[in-house]
């Protein structure tokens, strides 16, 4: 199939949109520092809330809909800027964050009290994972592929939701990390430069970008306001755990 992103990128090493080779400028420059500095904080940008569902070995306080929508949705913009030919360095750390929101859902799994029925979710996760070789296998229109880059603005919006929903009705933010939130919305405001410096303000990355990082502010300033209620019901929940 021609039309397959993967078979053009065998055949040839030019990216789909290719920028005529001029002198570095100081914004040439910034955006590759950008680039480097944002696909090393991608590494560990879930890890503080890994590390805090592990030493818990609880999930109380995260919602499950907020990490598999934000899984798809960072799945979803790994595909389209692959699609576009944009240069890994602009969007690698979306592929990064991938992985780790399926560790994240694995532990989710294995430390919900809630009796899930694992079964139907791993064929669920199998399914998912078809649908992506199937993309990567047919050709599509651009209007289809500019569609599917807009489904992560919508992914994350919906991700977000549903857990500034769950804090706001629980009245605290449980397992949540801050650490995680903030590197994300850093993350989000380098990236707004580099999409206007090296994907031509692609105005589909740019609003992906904008709605994430506003939600993941939100999602900070909820960690503050309940910071008191937080720890002492992550702090009542240990102490339940010990005299178990």
């Amino acid at each position: 199939n021609e039309g397959c992103f993967w078979l053009k990128w065998l055949k040839s090493s030019t990216p789909a949109r290719s920028i005529p080779r001029s002198p570095m400028t100081l914004a040439d420059v910034l955006g590759k520092l950008i680039d480097i500095g944002v696909l090393l904080g991608s590494c560990i940008v879930k890890f503080p809330q890994v590390l805090k569902i592990g030493r818990a070995r609880s999930v109380v306080g995260i919602s499950e809909a907020s990490i598999v929508v934000e899984g798809i949705g960072y799945v979803s913009t790994c595909w389209y800027s692959a699609m576009m030919g944009y240069p890994f360095g602009s969007w690698g750390e979306a592929a990064i964050v991938s992985v780790q929101c399926f560790m994240m859902l694995l532990m989710f799994w294995f430390f919900s009290e809630d009796g899930l029925n694992l079964r139907i979710r791993f064929c669920a996760l199998f399914v998912v994972a078809l649908c992506c070789v199937a993309l990567q296998l047919v050709e599509l229109s651009p209007a289809v592929v500019a569609s599917i880059g807009l489904v992560p603005s919508l992914l994350f919006l919906i991700a977000r939701v549903p857990q500034i929903l769950l804090n706001h009705q629980q009245g605290h933010t449980g397992q949540l990390a801050a650490a995680t939130f903030f590197l994300q919305l850093a993350g989000c405001l380098a990236r707004i430069f580099t999409v206007m410096h090296s994907m031509g303000g692609d105005i589909i990355c740019l609003a992906q970008h904008v709605s994430s990082g506003m939600l993941n502010l939100i999602l900070l300033l909820q960690i503050a306001k309940f910071k008191k209620a937080t720890h002492a019901v992550v702090s009542g929940g240990l102490k339940k755990k010990e005299s178990l």
